[in-house]
């Protein structure tokens, strides 16, 4: 399973997330056009190798940006916060086996469009190991 939808996942159950803005408002996918706010958007930015052992076990560095926009300012960042208690300095299973031993934000921005929106901008490091395979031992 992806980290995208291991994030999703966790935000569904998280009750103080879904309070503040429900799963079905938080893309990590296809975008509908002109979504009504407020809304989240995840999106993978890129993904950096940090370490392969003999074995084949990967841990990658992976960077995302969460997005999201509101009408109103307050709103937004009762939202991002609400984000940040979440997922700031957590480790989750991945369904593939794999696991996000660390999600960190690195950067907030937050500061308002041309559309009239608010915006906030969370990036985050996901620390993430990829267990091996189909490696051959014996080769």
């Amino acid at each position: 399973m992806s980290i995208e939808r291991a994030i999703h996942d966790r935000w569904r159950i998280n009750g103080a997330l879904q309070s503040q803005l429900p799963a079905a408002r938080f893309f990590t996918g296809a975008v509908p056009s002109d979504p009504l706010p407020p809304y989240a958007v995840l999106v993978r930015l890129d993904t950096q190798p940090v370490l392969r052992t003999s074995s084949g076990t990967a841990l990658d560095d992976a960077r995302f940006e969460l997005s999201i926009w509101a009408s109103e300012l307050a709103a937004l960042q009762e939202i991002a916060a609400a984000v940040e208690r979440s997922f700031e300095r957590v480790g989750f299973p991945l369904r593939d086996g794999g696991m996000a031993l660390l999600m960190r934000r690195v950067q907030r921005a937050e500061r308002r469009e041309e559309s009239g929106l608010w915006r906030a901008t969370l990036i985050y490091l996901v620390l993430h190991e990829t267990p091996s395979y189909g490696v051959d031992h014996h080769g």
